[in-house]
């Protein structure tokens, strides 16, 4: 699938690193818990720390929400294949027990049958309400996010071409897995290749809107530097390592700030009583998500600061090809977010809010935020 649209080639362009406000990333991840999260092995801490590693310097995109509304609708998309496939199954076995019982005229089994055949159309109906519902939900929320962005729609369209190719295998899979006739077979070969050859087209559309788009904002305004370009010390001076330390630490003061306010939001609410689960549960991911940042930055500056003080520092350790790959490496590491070498502040966080959240704890971790944050 190396033809389909994959972030990581367009994440350089500023439309799509639309900054994302908390509320919206909260209003995304609680949506996604209430249908039951992702799959294990893709959990929202997972998924939380590759967002932040793609973005490490701002809010998280909207981009990136998208991407994780993309992933949940296709979750829901699947199951509910499944899950209907199965009714159907029954159906058919109840179908050819009635049939038979009619034959026979067994009254008692007929209406037993016939019972159980309602049961199953309301269960039936039930699973299609619930399921509709949910890819309503999703819809709406994406909506929200892409509304006031064409790039962002265009997108999302191009990865949901994607998505229809990937449940047109699984649809494909589920038919082979219940030997279905070759016809049928036949038929939805045909339907995958149709929507492989969609995502394709689509993902070569917005490649090319891509470098269009970003020839003419290098025609004005010079190359693009994105985030993302930050921290590679490729063609740095000595001036580019001391403004990116000046960065990091007025990045590293606004991420406390922001962080100290949760703390001391939720240390309010737990004095005064009226401390819920589910509102400490909502301070706990939005304090959560900045530490990760945090941390992050944190480990940078440090590795930034072995650099030297001085521009002379700096030239010389610029110069020694030893030195440099050492210091990229450590800067690679420190842009890394949930790396457990550089969770001090992600940790300080969990305890706090682990088990039963009290003020004493909040106070702990406000002074372990203050001791890392110290540099």
């Amino acid at each position: 699938m190396g033809r389909f649209a994959k972030f990581n080639e367009f994440k350089k362009s500023k439309s799509l690193l639309e900054r994302a406000e908390i509320s919206e990333r909260l209003e995304v991840t609680d949506l996604i818990n209430q249908m039951g999260g992702f799959p294990v092995e893709e959990g929202l801490l997972s998924d939380l720390q590759t967002g932040v590693s793609k973005f490490l310097f701002g809010s998280l995109s909207k981009a990136g929400m998208v991407d994780d509304l993309r992933k949940k609708l296709l979750d829901i998309e699947i199951k509910y294949l499944d899950q209907k496939f199965d009714l159907n199954d029954e159906f058919d076995k109840i179908e050819d027990e009635l049939g038979a019982a009619k034959k026979e005229g067994n009254e008692s089994i007929v209406s037993a049958l016939s019972r159980q055949m309602e049961s199953k159309n309301a269960e039936m109906s039930a699973l299609e309400g619930s399921h509709k519902n949910n890819v309503k939900r999703v819809y709406e929320l994406l909506d929200k996010l892409i509304s006031k962005s064409a790039r962002l729609r265009e997108y999302w369209e191009t990865g949901r071409a994607e998505d229809e190719y990937k449940l047109a295998q699984a649809k494909y899979e589920v038919l082979k897995n219940r030997s279905a006739s070759s016809e049928r077979l036949a038929k939805q070969r045909v339907a995958m290749e149709r929507a492989k050859a969609e995502a394709e087209k689509a993902a070569e559309k917005f490649k090319r809107d891509n470098m269009d788009a970003e020839g003419k904002g290098k025609s004005k305004e010079g190359a693009d530097k994105s985030d993302s370009g930050k921290d590679s010390l490729v063609n740095k001076k000595p001036k580019d390592i001391i403004d990116r330390k000046k960065e990091l630490g007025v990045d590293i003061a606004g991420a406390k700030a922001d962080l100290e306010r949760i703390l001391e939001k939720a240390k309010r609410t737990i004095t005064k009583g009226t401390a819920s689960s589910k509102s400490l549960d909502k301070l706990y991911r939005e304090a959560l998500e900045i530490s990760v940042v945090l941390d992050s930055k944190i480990s940078l500056l440090k590795a930034y600061r072995e650099m030297g003080k001085s521009a002379d520092e700096i030239e010389k350790n610029l110069a020694n090809k030893s030195r440099m790959k050492d210091l990229s490496k450590k800067i690679n590491t420190a842009s890394t977010a949930g790396s457990s070498s550089i969770s001090l502040v992600r940790k300080s966080i969990q305890n706090a809010f682990s088990g039963k959240a009290t003020v004493e704890k909040i106070d702990k971790a406000t002074s372990e935020i203050e001791t890392a944050t110290n540099l």
